[in-house]
């Protein structure tokens, strides 16, 4: 039991210190009044360019609610990162899609994102690396069925 317990308190606090440590790494972005979460929308975005992404995507991917995302993306859209604009497939649908200053800020958070895991995962082989994802993706499952959302 001792180790269950010592192993979430040790991925809580990595996960704090990837956190600030990116957060850091970022500043200069968020100097421009970016939040992590709206990195982490263009981020989504830049992935996915080429493709429809909608709201209800992110929300997804990022576990966020509905109306907390609607504001950030209000805010996105107001400071030029991104817009809504009508699908192709059914235009009773607003895709998000990156404007040109989104792209551009999105393609500096990707490079340092690039170098950020880099460093995160120095020394951990291929195959280690593997195990590890292997088992967070069966926490995450494990922690949406305690949350009753899977």
């Amino acid at each position: 039991m001792e180790l269950k317990q010592s192993f979430g308190n040790q991925l809580r606090i990595l996960t704090n210190s990837i956190r600030h440590a990116s957060h850091m790494q970022n500043r200069d972005a968020l100097n421009q009044d970016i939040t992590m979460l709206q990195m982490g929308i263009l981020g989504h975005l830049m992935k996915h360019q080429g493709r429809p992404v909608f709201q209800k995507d992110i929300e997804e991917h990022i576990e966020i609610g509905r109306s907390t995302l609607s504001e950030v993306i209000n805010v996105m859209e107001k400071n030029d990162l991104l817009k809504r604009v009508p699908s192709k497939a059914d235009g009773r649908y607003r895709e998000l899609v990156m404007t040109d200053r989104g792209r551009e800020i999105g393609g500096r958070f990707a490079k340092g994102a690039e170098r950020f895991n880099e460093q995160l995962c120095a020394g951990i082989s291929d195959d280690e690396l593997k195990i590890c994802l292997d088992i967070i993706e069966r926490m995450t499952e494990n922690v949406k069925n305690i949350r009753g959302t899977n």
